[in-house]
């Protein structure tokens, strides 16, 4: 947990940098093998152990986006799937992030999978699964309707 506000100070500078100049409304430049992938595989799981002990034998092994926008001047939402490394399944999640004017988080608010199967009861298809694809492709038209087993803001 000492690693958080290291974590969060990298994460929030390289999503400002992601955000910088441009339109709200606009995609964000993010795929799975970037940096900023890099740091919130392991923040989002240390955010998570800090209310949920069952994390601290779960990790985040990779994401996949369906959506990553600019949607206020210092925000973004970012949603898709993200790979459960214990059982390389993967699960949906929504990440709302804010940032100050100096470039630190606001608020961080993570949503993540909803039921299944797996330690976590969360694991949904194999990662490399066609049911993998065709569950990323249509959860834009159902995030408003996925049962959230975690739900944390910061």
């Amino acid at each position: 947990m000492q690693q958080t506000p290291d974590l969060e100070r990298l994460a929030a500078s390289q999503l400002a940098a992601r955000l910088e100049g441009l339109a709200v409304g606009s995609l964000l430049s993010v795929d799975s093998s970037s940096d900023l992938c890099d740091t919130l595989e392991l923040l989002i799981p240390e955010i998570l152990r800090l209310e949920h002990r069952e994390w601290e034998k779960e990790s985040i092994d990779g994401f996949f986006f369906s959506s990553a926008v600019k949607s206020d001047e210092r925000s973004s939402e970012l949603a898709g799937t993200c790979i459960l490394i214990s059982d390389q399944t993967v699960t949906p999640f929504a990440l709302n992030v804010s940032l100050t004017e100096t470039g630190m988080f606001r608020s961080f608010r993570i949503r993540l999978g909803e039921l299944g199967t797996g330690p976590l009861g969360i694991s949904g298809p194999a990662c490399n699964s066609r049911a993998a694809q065709e569950m990323l492709f249509a959860l834009n038209g159902r995030l408003d309707r996925v049962d959230w087993v975690y739900d944390v803001a910061v």
